[in-house]
């Protein structure tokens, strides 16, 4: 799909989600963009996007990339606070819980208007904030396939609504369609057949 809008290599971008920000952010580093990359680790789910908008505030950038992988959380049940990472925890101390398209839009919201907030402040030179939205295409297996579907269905419908509700500043770039339905040639597929290849 062509975009409605052209990222410059002076831009400061920021990638925040899921491994498929990891991959698609280094791709942009090693091209000599200004790209921070999942500064405090891979997150999967928006609230996780959240806590990291939330902790980089000195990023500013122009461009933001989400890479949503699952609307699963886990919730300390000592705090009843949603962590980004289980840290080897075990499992007895958190509950697992799926997030609405409501929450997840909400929450995504709460990262874009905080960027939109910073890049004011900066007083940036470089133009309005531009969020792309894309939707991991790694399915979760331990899920079950019929579970993982659900969790992206979920996903894809926050986005919508995300690019709805903020004409001008969300796109969405459609990664899972493309890898689930124009790449289905298993080529494209790692050996564990969940990841995509580097073809």
């Amino acid at each position: 799909p062509k975009a409605d809008f052209e990222i410059e290599a002076a831009e400061r971008m920021l990638f925040v989600g899921s491994c498929f920000a990891d991959n698609l952010g280094r791709r942009f580093v090693e091209n000599r963009f200004r790209a921070t990359v999942n500064p405090f680790g891979v997150m999967y789910n928006p609230a996780s996007i959240l806590h990291t908008v939330e902790k980089c505030s000195e990023v500013r950038p122009r461009v933001a990339v989400f890479t949503l992988g699952t609307n699963h959380v886990y919730i300390l049940k000592e705090t009843g606070e949603i962590v980004d990472n289980c840290q080897k925890r075990p499992q007895r101390l958190f509950e697992e819980r799926e997030l609405s398209v409501d929450e997840c839009a909400g929450y995504l919201q709460k990262a874009i208007n905080l960027l939109k907030s910073q890049t004011a402040v900066s007083g940036s030179s470089e133009g309005t904030l531009k969020v792309i939205i894309t939707v991991s295409p790694i399915r979760y297996a331990k899920y079950g396939y019929h579970g993982s579907q659900l969790s992206k269905a979920t996903l894809l419908l926050a986005a919508d609504k995300l690019v709805k509700e903020n004409p001008g500043v969300v796109s969405y770039f459609p990664a899972y369609e493309i890898m689930n339905d124009e790449l289905r040639d298993y080529r494209f597929y790692k050996e564990d057949m969940l990841h995509p290849s580097r073809t």
